[in-house]
């Protein structure tokens, strides 16, 4: 078995080496590592499939559709980057790191620059995620930190570079362990010269848009980037297509769960037994890019309204990073729906508020005063309300699921304060209605 499992992971090299060489390199491995972790623990796959199911029926519990309307949530993901290094070249500076936590920013929230490059069919296609990175202010024993962990690696096996099929760069002896991924994205650098990837990562088990079955370790949840393809600011990236830091946008696209959406499927269309990558309003593509910005390329024909051409400015495509500039509305409302119900923990979350009356209030029919607080709560959660006529109705504190927890009614009120006990709670995000007459109106509220 083990001389199968050293045969698999060679010829896996091999295909990487392969595509080195039809392009300038191999964007991703998170494909190749996923068949590898297959091999390895049969079940896999189908767990990744599993997840990708539950995350896309939970969007129209999460809200995730709402995208940034009233009451809905920026979500702050806590980070940490663990800089593996075996030279001084591949110890990357502060100022590289913070670049790339800037480009995640721009792209996740539609502030970078390029969006001006997204092409006329695609605008309204287009979104803001309402997803923003920040570096972890406190490691796992409580003491401070910048989020920035610098270790000393020592790989073994070819040329002193990690393997991404042994995934040893996280493993102690060679490399520097995850911190809790519960709590914490965690994004591995190191030097992945030899295979000429720029990056892979994990997407939760139980996800099906992925190909067939899937458990993975929880040490292993995060992403792995090649130094040379970090930030927008690398003293050395590793080609020019590749040297704005998109290849974390792409890798943590895929840690929330989201496919290439051309399927990997060897260049098929789905009239020909391709696959897609599972989310609804990305054009159909018969295969990657591979490094090109080709606005002409319509490598499948669409069943929508409008044939579209590939969308190569997703950034889940392999297009030159200058090329890349989008997700689209179903893809953000996947990955919140995947924070929300696979990696609640990681993130801290910031609940927007709804438009306000002169004097403050609500701006809402009959509700006058609608307030969730403590909001992150860890014990007790208070909901004040007050009307602008006598009312009657309920509320209710609800999962991320649509399922009811506890609710109480209203009678016949202009007022009203109640509390829920959300101690023994899993961490995550809940809903909070409030329905007064014929007028419904839903808050978050994040346990903590």
């Amino acid at each position: 078995m083990k001389k199968q499992l050293t045969l698999l992971a060679l010829c896996l090299i091999l295909v990487s080496a392969i595509n080195a060489q039809t392009a300038k390199f191999k964007n991703c491995a998170t494909v190749e590592v996923q068949q590898h972790r297959e091999a390895l623990n049969p079940g896999y796959l189908a767990a990744v499939r599993k997840a990708f199911d539950n995350a896309k029926a939970a969007i129209g519990h999460t809200g995730a559709s709402r995208g940034l309307n009233v009451g809905d949530t920026i979500i702050k993901i806590r980070t940490v980057f663990h800089v593996v290094y075996t030279s001084a070249a591949d110890s990357l500076d502060e100022d590289v790191i913070q670049s790339q936590i800037e480009v995640l920013n721009q792209d996740y929230r539609r502030k970078n620059s390029d969006t001006i490059n997204t092409r006329a069919d695609f605008v309204p296609l287009a979104g803001d995620a309402g997803i923003e990175f920040f570096l972890a202010t406190e490691d796992p024993d409580g003491n401070p930190t910048n989020g920035i962990v610098y270790s000393e690696g020592t790989p073994t096996g070819f040329f002193g570079t990690f393997d991404p099929f042994s995934d040893n760069v996280k493993d102690p002896a060679q490399g520097v362990g995850c911190w809790p991924s519960d709590k914490y994205l965690n994004i591995w650098v190191c030097d992945l010269g030899f295979f000429g990837v720029l990056g892979y990562a994990y997407p939760p088990v139980d996800l099906p848009n992925w190909p067939a079955q899937s458990t993975i370790d929880s040490f292993r949840q995060g992403v792995v980037l090649d130094y040379r393809a970090v930030g927008s600011r690398n003293p050395d990236p590793i080609a020019p297509e590749a040297d704005g830091g998109r290849s974390a946008t792409h890798e943590i696209g895929h840690y929330l769960g989201l496919r290439h959406i051309w399927g990997d499927d060897q260049g098929k269309c789905t009239a020909n037994g391709g696959e897609d990558d599972g989310i609804g309003d990305t054009p159909e593509s018969g295969d990657a890019s591979q490094q090109t910005c080709n606005l002409n390329i319509n490598s499948c024909t669409d069943t929508t309204a409008i044939d579209y051409s590939d969308m190569v400015e997703n950034f889940m495509d392999y297009s030159d990073d200058a090329c890349l500039n989008m997700f689209t509305k179903g893809q953000i409302e996947f990955m919140r729906s995947v924070l929300l119900t696979y990696r609640p923990g990681i993130a801290e979350y910031e609940i927007v508020q709804g438009p306000q009356t002169p004097n403050g209030l609500a701006a809402d029919q009959n509700i006058t005063v609608l307030s969730v607080y403590p909001n992150p709560a860890n014990d007790m959660i208070s909901v004040a309300t007050k009307f602008g006529k006598s009312v009657s109705g309920s509320v209710t504190l609800m999962d991320i699921m649509g399922k009811t927890i506890n609710s109480v009614e209203l009678s016949n009120t202009t007022a009203e304060r109640i509390s829920f006990d959300v101690s023994n709670l899993a961490v995550g995000v809940y809903t909070v209605k409030v329905k007064a007459n014929e007028q419904t109106i839903t808050r978050r509220v994040v346990k903590q």
